[in-house]
């Protein structure tokens, strides 16, 4: 970053800490890959489209795919964003596919997803284990809470993402399943350009992943 602060003796603590946290700042790019397998039902591999938005946008289940935005370029399959040591980087990657015809639909399920090292040039690296995974759940509101509302399915609650996870909402099957996705930077990590790889997969008990 091109920002630069000098502090005197005259300014805050705050403002050293800005000064520093500038210093730290690193760009983290991941490529994103999805990864289908073999599945009977109205869903397929050439189906399913996987994409990403920022982390205060709310996606919803109709909503339209984004090919690109702030963070994310279907053209390259990269997600973009910034941050500094000792900060939490959010992001959501969103699973699209569609929905089963019919009285109560059977939902799409057997969705996962993980993520490999991030890596600088310098051969510096920000762990897995730094990445974590959120099922975003969404719910039924019945009535607006203020003016600019809207009723309907919206998402809410983050749960911690341990096994498979399908598109069955509360009352329904939904088109786009978003995960919020939480990059926690270690205090002290080098500056400079990190590039790593999520990746969602689609599976069924018992059947192989192609490529594999």
């Amino acid at each position: 970053m091109k920002t630069s602060i000098t502090p005197s003796k005259t300014l805050p603590a705050s403002f050293t800490y800005l000064r520093e946290t500038c210093r730290l700042s690193l760009f983290l790019f991941f490529s994103l890959f999805f990864i289908p397998v073999r599945a009977q039902g109205v869903a397929t591999g050439q189906n399913v489209t996987v994409w990403a938005v920022p982390g205060e946008q709310k996606v919803r289940p109709n909503d339209r795919v984004e090919t690109s935005n702030l963070i994310w370029s279907k053209e390259n399959k990269k997600i973009t964003v910034a941050g500094a040591g000792n900060e939490h980087v959010p992001f959501q990657v969103v699973i699209t596919a569609p929905v089963p015809e019919g009285f109560r639909p059977k939902a799409p399920d057997g969705f996962f997803i993980t993520a490999s090292d991030l890596t600088s040039a310098q051969g510096k690296t920000i762990p897995q284990k730094q990445i974590s995974f959120y099922l975003e759940h969404y719910i039924l509101v019945y009535a607006k809470s203020s003016p600019i509302g809207a009723t309907g399915y919206w998402p809410d609650a983050l749960a911690p993402i341990r096994e498979p996870f399908s598109m069955a909402a509360q009352y329904a099957v939904v088109g786009n399943r978003p995960v919020w996705v939480d990059l926690s930077i270690p205090s002290g990590t080098p500056r400079g350009t990190y590039t790593g790889t999520t990746r969602p997969v689609w599976f069924r008990r018992g059947l192989r992943i192609l490529g594999a």
